[in-house]
């Protein structure tokens, strides 16, 4: 498979979901459609859901190209009035958490509209649940957590960015929350904490034991693409070489046709030359040398007589 996520969540859920041809998702701070997604390899292969992102750059992005999603630019939390967010020039470092933003970006904060998990599950959870939760809020996940009935939507499986930008573990101030709500911890990947629900413990729970590894066969979609790149260039390299090759044939086949063309004339000048050396050679033109000096005389002194 080619893994378009930031650290391969989207191997690892696709071993999970082996067994799930066309299934449902809800992505929290989706940010862009693509590059870095957990989603996107779901969504190529009929996968729908929802992406929710509060900056209005990359909403615009997901809204052109998930056309099968619901696509909601605003921010999930507890509250019902706006919140404010703090965009960031680096991609999906955008937060809601004022201390992260005033860390991280000088860019001014704007106001969004705010969500409740619970009324995204409501509105818009299709009868067979949903099959896997993302979270990735850049401090903000336990307002996330906190804001739905984990009684009501059950995703089947979690997954939760559980460390800050300096590598260190934020999982002690929202963990409790899915824990109390009989979710239990299947995998820690080095960024992502994956949680799965009690009612499939022992189907997927097996399925969480490792992180992205060989046996998945899988490859970055960043290296497919470099390495498309270096073979497009192979081929068109290629192609100029056998350009070049075909224009030297041509003129070495010009050049051979010159070299032939001179020597059939050397050929015939030497034939010439060998022919009048013949004639000259000969003992009729020895015998009529005379007549042929005579009829010269001859020519001269009818030039130099008066007319």
């Amino acid at each position: 498979m080619v893994s378009y996520a930031q650290n391969a969540e989207d191997v690892v859920l696709r071993r999970v979901f082996a067994d799930v041809e066309q299934g449902f998702y809800v992505d929290v701070g989706a940010c862009v459609p693509v590059e870095d997604s957990v989603t996107f390899y779901f969504y190529d292969r009929g996968w729908s859901g929802v992406s929710i992102e509060p900056d209005p750059h990359a909403y615009t992005e997901i809204s052109k190209a998930r056309l099968r999603d619901v696509n909601l630019n605003a921010a999930v939390g507890v509250g019902d009035g706006p919140v404010t967010f703090y965009p960031s020039a680096i991609r999906g470092q955008g937060t809601l958490d004022p201390r992260a933003g005033a860390e991280r970006t000088d860019i001014p904060p704007i106001q969004v509209a705010q969500v409740s998990l619970g009324r995204v599950f409501a509105e818009h959870a299709p009868p067979g649940g949903v099959d896997f939760l993302n979270v990735d809020v850049e401090g903000w996940e336990a307002e996330v957590l906190a804001s739905t009935d984990w009684k009501e939507v059950r995703p089947r499986i979690v997954l939760v960015e559980a460390v800050d930008k300096q590598g260190r573990a934020t999982h002690e101030a929202w963990e409790a929350t899915l824990l109390a709500a009989s979710y239990r911890l299947g995998l820690f990947d080095g960024l992502n904490r994956f949680y799965c629900r009690d009612e499939d413990a022992e189907r997927l729970l097996p399925r969480l034991s490792a992180p992205a590894n060989v046996f998945d066969n899988w490859r970055l979609a960043r290296e497919v693409r470099v390495q498309d790149a270096l073979e497009a260039r192979a081929v068109a390299a290629e192609a100029e070489h056998a350009s070049a090759r075909t224009a030297l044939e041509a003129e070495q086949a010009a050049h051979a046709d010159t070299r032939s063309v001179l020597a059939a004339e050397q050929a015939a000048h030497a034939h010439t030359t060998a022919t009048l050396a013949a004639v000259g050679a000969s003992t009729s033109w020895r015998i009529t040398a005379p007549l042929r000096d005579a009829s010269r005389l001859a020519k001269l002194m009818r030039r130099g007589s008066p007319s």
